[in-house]
């Protein structure tokens, strides 16, 4: 049984040979697409613009001969710009053969486009700031507790000056930070607009990831402000308030009252007819109010 099947499986790999064999001896056309590269000479200028991402050969010939152009090594348009012109015309037939890009075995049946346009300008380097572009999702009870911090904050860019001058911002790729538990940092690259390049690629975005906790701040003492009538004072009662807070458990756990900012306004207090006033409250960065108590403040002006 087993030679049985050892002796079907040559006669069909042999077939299969063969039919290989018979096939790729006869003609065929295929289209052949060959990534454009633009090289500037002159340090001084940049590449505005190029007409065509591809420059697509038709080919004719044996299919041994035309199946090497897709298994064996990359071919690319090749092009050096050595005028300083702002603008270049280049014959794609003229340069496919001076290059030979293509062997003396097939035929070159059309090229598109005939005509490759290239528009050069004078570079500009400039600096400029990047910002993190990023998605982020959290469980419950935790949170981004200050804007991602990035380094480094600015980098140098080159290119066509037409587009560089317009620049004073460039952004991530975008960053997604999912179900995190504490404070992450992630690699990214940066986006730039075509032609246009810098001197780092890579930047160093940084997430302030913590648990968010609530606290109450007892005994904030609370100020009075703009006390410029000499001849009048404002009495409060009380002077102090309980605060409760949310935020970051590393930020809300080392504030006390003195970091807590509570006043009123004199000349609030001098409009108002109903003898109370509710304070106002400044808390430290990345902190959230939740309540207050009392929520209003008595008053009396003597004279």
């Amino acid at each position: 049984m087993k030679k049985n099947w050892l002796h079907i499986s040559l006669i069909v790999f042999s077939s299969i040979v063969v039919w290989t064999i018979v096939t790729f001896s006869d003609n065929f056309y295929t289209n052949v697409y060959l990534p454009v590269r633009i090289h500037v000479q002159n340090p001084d200028y940049a590449i505005n613009s190029v007409s065509e991402k591809f420059v697509i050969v038709g080919l004719q010939g044996e299919g041994w001969v035309l199946s090497s152009y897709y298994w064996g090594a990359n071919k690319y348009f090749d092009y050096t710009v050595k005028e300083d012109k702002s603008e270049i015309l280049v014959s794609t037939r003229e340069l496919i053969k001076q290059e030979h890009i293509f062997t003396s075995s097939v035929n070159i049946v059309n090229i598109t486009p005939e005509l490759l346009k290239i528009t050069l300008d004078k570079k500009l380097i400039k600096e400029v700031f990047v910002k993190p572009k990023f998605q982020i999702s959290l469980d419950n009870n935790y949170g981004l507790i200050d804007e991602p911090k990035i380094e480094p904050i600015k980098i140098t860019i080159s290119g066509p000056a037409s587009i560089v001058k317009k620049i004073d911002t460039v952004f991530t790729r975008k960053i997604s930070v999912n179900h995190a538990t504490d404070s992450v940092q992630i690699n990214s690259k940066v986006n730039l607009p075509k032609y246009v390049s810098s001197n780092i690629s890579d930047v160093i975005v940084e997430f302030d990831i913590q648990k968010i906790v609530d606290k109450q701040v007892v005994n904030v003492p609370i100020k009075i402000i703009g006390m410029s009538d000499k001849n009048k004072k404002l009495l409060i009662f009380p002077d102090k308030i309980n605060v409760s807070i949310r935020g970051g458990i590393d930020i809300v756990g080392r504030i006390n009252a003195s970091d807590i900012t509570a006043f009123i306004s004199f000349k609030e207090a001098l409009a108002d007819t109903t003898a109370s006033l509710i304070p106002h409250i400044r808390l430290p960065k990345g902190v959230e109010l939740v309540t207050f108590t009392p929520d209003k403040i008595d008053y009396i002006i003597k004279k």
